[in-house]
């Protein structure tokens, strides 16, 4: 199965941007730690990067449509809330 998560350099071609841009995106707060993407190593933070593919494509798509993304997002985080039966 493949992982849900991909590199800076994965990213920036499947969306055709630069890493720059994705950078960006990151220190503006646009894209959010932990969601749309995570520390290898949140103690050593130059231990890489690694992206949500799913929901930076989703940015792509959706923006400029109010409200979809954020749909996107809730429902990813509401994916990881453990199950209680």
């Amino acid at each position: 199965m493949p992982s849900p998560f991909t590199t800076t350099a994965q990213l920036a071609k499947l969306m055709n941007v630069s890493k720059s841009f994705l950078r960006e995106l990151r220190e503006s707060g646009e894209w959010k730690q932990g969601v749309h993407w995570i520390y290898l190593n949140p103690d050593h933070p130059r231990s890489g990067i690694r992206y949500n593919t799913a929901l930076c494509l989703n940015w792509l798509a959706c923006r400029g449509i109010p409200g979809s993304h954020e749909q996107a997002i809730r429902a990813y985080l509401e994916s990881l809330a453990p199950t209680i039966a």
